[in-house]
């Protein structure tokens, strides 16, 4: 009874403490004028030094207090770093530029070819030779067993299909993939310190923001191609923000997929509203910086400005 009294006291206190840091800092509401009970995802005021620093410490705590296992992979992806030095990987988004691809000149070369998340539902997805299927998305993981089975599904036969090998994060240990799929199946340490690093190695806590796409290109760096193709980093869904008479933040899709109609609320998520989310935004950009490699955008008007763009290249249109 003591130690249950003990917990929830402290609980109470770190509720209130931080409430009272929310308000010393002039957060004590959100751009809605609601009371604000976290920091939100990339707040704007993060402009403040003070700010700024407090958030970044909260992004060390919650590494500190992960205690999930990051070691269990380690040897097996280690053997895999500059196994492919004499090859050419394609690593594709699925932004709306994936549908500038010549399938056709690409299956010719025959590259490596990294898809990620919902790539199987591109319309000529079958008719590339997959390599690697990266699956890191929160979408795919919450809910039920049978919930995720049942997302999880598509991706896994698609993957079969291909013979293709899975890269996921070091927590989908806990699904146990292997009882439900052959395939290769190999982990990245999904742990994040953006803040705190420029680490881009599978085998490290990540120092760039968690995009799958992102995950993708540093375990294909990781692995040493000679060359690194992009296309489909559009980094472009800004262009299906939208509003309505409530202030909420809505977005609808905007990838090489048919979207479906419905929009997503983000509202709890960006808590200082459209600022929040551009700042976000900025963050996908900026932390492409600590991406080095012979990596080459095929997408001569994407909005990625980060690696040299190549003009008439075989495999686009």
């Amino acid at each position: 009874m003591l130690i249950r009294y003990s917990l929830s006291m402290k609980k109470w206190l770190k509720k209130h403490a931080y409430i009272l840091l929310l308000r010393l800092l002039n957060l004590k509401e959100n751009y809605k004028g609601n009371t604000r009970h976290t920091l939100g995802e990339s707040p704007y005021p993060r402009r403040s030094p003070l700010l700024l620093a407090i958030y970044n410490l909260r992004e060390l705590i919650v590494f500190i207090n992960d205690d999930s296992d990051s070691r269990f992979f380690q040897n097996a992806t280690k053997a895999l770093r500059n196994s492919k030095v004499n090859t050419q990987a394609l690593v594709l988004g699925n932004g709306p530029s994936l549908m500038k691809l010549n399938v056709e000149n690409v299956n010719v070369d025959f590259p490596d070819i990294w898809v990620v998340n919902d790539f199987y539902k591109v319309k000529f997805a079958s008719t590339l030779n997959i390599t690697h299927y990266v699956l890191s998305d929160f979408a795919y993981f919450r809910g039920l067993p049978n919930e995720i089975n049942e997302k999880l599904q598509p991706v896994l036969d698609f993957a079969k299909e291909k013979n293709a090998t899975l890269i996921v994060p070091h927590w989908a240990k806990d699904l146990q993939l292997s009882r439900v799929t052959t395939q290769k199946i190999f982990y990245f340490d999904d742990r994040c310190l953006s803040a705190w690093s420029k680490n881009t190695s599978p085998v490290k806590p990540r120092g760039y923001i968690g995009l799958t796409l992102y995950k993708g290109l540093g375990f294909a760096l990781y692995l040493g191609y000679k060359k690194i193709f992009i296309l489909g980093m559009d980094n472009s869904e800004f262009l299906k923000y939208k509003s309505n008479v409530s202030n909420h933040i809505l977005l609808y899709g905007n990838h090489a997929y048919q979207d479906l109609a419905n929009s997503v609320d983000l509202s709890d998520y960006y808590l200082d509203g459209m600022a929040s989310a551009f700042t976000h935004l900025a963050h996908n950009f900026g932390d492409l910086q600590k991406f080095k490699g012979p990596i080459v955008n095929l997408d001569v008007e994407s909005l990625t400005t980060r690696f040299p763009k190549e003009v008439h290249h075989p495999w686009i249109y």
